[in-house]
């Protein structure tokens, strides 16, 4: 048998804030750090990867990969006839030395953003 539940007892400290939800995430092309965006915060930084223009098939879209990825499974393409391949993606003109030079990426993340697209046309022209 239970007795009585006592009085409450005083209110402990505040905890640390936790993370941050919400917002809107875009892909930034040609930028290395999203660090410079007020407001913003970087969610990671990448290289700029997509299928070769030799191939045929594959996906139109380019995609920001991370730096150093973490495989969790080996993939093993014996046996198998349908696969893509990816291939980093490189400048291709001569403009301060930026000639076959990987295309940095970087995801921002505004916490204070919604999806509207008045707001994305502002994001967009800074």
């Amino acid at each position: 048998m239970q007795g009585p539940r006592g009085l409450p007892g005083p209110r402990g400290k505040e905890g640390p804030p936790g993370p941050k939800s919400g917002g809107a995430t875009y892909t930034r092309w040609g930028n290395s750090t999203c660090a410079d965006i007020a407001g913003t915060e970087e969610v990671y930084s990448g290289i700029t990867a997509g299928s070769s223009y030799q191939h045929k098939g594959n996906g139109a879209n380019h995609l920001c990969l991370v730096k150093d990825p973490q495989y969790a499974l080996q993939y093993s393409t014996s046996g198998r006839r349908y696969k893509s391949y990816i291939y980093g993606s490189e400048y291709e003109f001569p403009i301060s030395g930026t000639h076959d030079h990987n295309v940095p990426c970087c995801l921002p993340c505004d916490h204070q953003v919604n999806s509207t697209h008045d707001t994305w046309q502002d994001i967009m022209s800074s």
